[in-house]
This record gives C-alpha cells, structure tokens and sequence, in this order.
C-alpha cells in the first residue's frame, strides 16, 4: 500500500541521514550548521533526503484528511 511504502522510504531516509549526522529530536533534521559543514556531496544527499521526508510527510497528511473526509 502508498502508505506501507512511504513508512519504508521514511524509515530509510531517517536511517541515512543520522548515518550524516543528523539530530533526532521528534524529527530528523540536520541543523544548519551540520549542512554548512558538509561537503557539497554529502549537503547535497542531506538536502535530497529532507526534500523526501516532507514529501513522505504531505502525502500522509494529505491521505488523513481523505480519510477523515470519507468518514464524514
């Protein structure tokens, strides 16, 4: 299912980017300073995997409030 697949991508994109060094708070998240630091390669990749992880989290919010729509 969407959503099965989306919680696979999330869990890998949050496993990569802790591997980069990323803080885990109740979200993962690379602080400005750590993405300064990086080189351009790595920021790049830092930069992709957040890209994803919003996308993952708009997606599951957008299926909510489907869900909840059909519920009435």
């Amino acid at each position: 299912s969407p959503a099965v697949q989306d919680a696979v991508l999330r869990e890998r994109a949050e496993t990569l980017m802790k591997q980069l060094g990323a803080t885990n708070f109740e979200n993962v998240y690379f602080s400005k300073a750590k993405l300064d630091a990086m080189p351009p390669q790595q920021r790049a990749l830092a930069v992709e995997l957040m890209g994803l992880k919003d996308r993952l989290t708009d997606r599951a919010k957008q299926r909510k409030a489907v869900k909840e729509f059909v519920r009435g």
